[in-house]
C-alpha cells in the first residue's frame, strides 16, 4: 500500500498531466450567499487570486472585490507570497508589499497586553 506521502505526489502528478496550463477554480459560498471564487496555480497549486461580490458601505449595488497573490518566496518549508494586490471593480484600492516573512514568531507575553 502507498504511504500518504506517495499518494499526494502522484494525485499533484496527475492534475499537472492532465492541466498543464488550466487555472483551477474553488467556488465557495457562505450563509449570507455571499460568493467566493478562488484561482490555482497551474502546476505548483499556489493562489493566484480570490474574487467575491459585496456591497460596500455607502453603495447599493454589488463590488468586484479580487485580491492577487504574486512574488512567492520560500520561507521555511512554505511558499509565502510577498505582494498582494486588491482591485475593487476594476480600479486598484491598494498593494501590500511584503519586505520580511516570519512563521510561527515566539512572541513574548507582555506584546499582547493593552
Amino acid at each position: 500500500m502507498d504511504s500518504p506521502q506517495s499518494v499526494a505526489f502522484n494525485f499533484t502528478e496527475l492534475l499537472s498531466k492532465l492541466l498543464p496550463s488550466a487555472v483551477i477554480l474553488l467556488r465557495s459560498r457562505d450563509k449570507r450567499s455571499q460568493s467566493t471564487s478562488t484561482s490555482i496555480q497551474p502546476r505548483i497549486f499556489l493562489p493566484k487570486s480570490a474574487s467575491s461580490g459585496f456591497i460596500a458601505v455607502g453603495h447599493s449595488a454589488k463590488c468586484l472585490r479580487v485580491v492577487t497573490y504574486s512574488d512567492y518566496r520560500k520561507v521555511g518549508t512554505s511558499m509565502v507570497p510577498f505582494r498582494y494586490d486588491e482591485s475593487m471593480d476594476g480600479q486598484q484600492y491598494w498593494v501590500l508589499q511584503l519586505s520580511d516573512v516570519r512563521l510561527n514568531p515566539v512572541f513574548d507575553a507582555t506584546y499582547f497586553q493593552f
